[in-house]
């Protein structure tokens, strides 16, 4: 085979590997968005653990929850015995946490 033949075909499996992988991250980000709004999840923050790739892996009271990218906006600010709640349908998080006084003090991350 000439040379330049070779070279298309080797370049063209490249740009279809490299199209599918994009692809396949672009559908895979969106059935994650949509799982994480479809979520819902309300209770006190029991244990914070460093999940996969990062994200904190949460137990709410008796369930066990990995945050994922959709949820690292509370990342940095959950504490343990914080009660958070997530309504299903939207992606606000609100983080409810006691003041000194024993008042609930809310946090909105939208």
């Amino acid at each position: 085979m000439n040379s330049k033949i070779i070279k298309l075909i080797y370049f063209l499996i490249i740009a279809i590997g490299f199209i599918a992988f994009f692809i396949r991250g672009y559908y895979q980000n969106k059935k994650a968005h949509t799982a994480f709004v479809d979520a819902e999840y309300q209770g006190i923050i029991k244990e914070i653990h460093q999940g996969p790739r990062g994200f904190s892996k949460l137990t709410i009271d008796s369930m066990s929850m990995n945050l994922g990218i959709s949820g690292q906006k509370i990342q940095n600010y959950i504490q343990i015995s914080d009660s958070i709640v997530k309504k299903s349908g939207t992606t606000v998080i609100i983080v409810y946490r006691k003041n000194p006084k024993g008042a609930w003090q809310e946090k909105v991350f939208k």
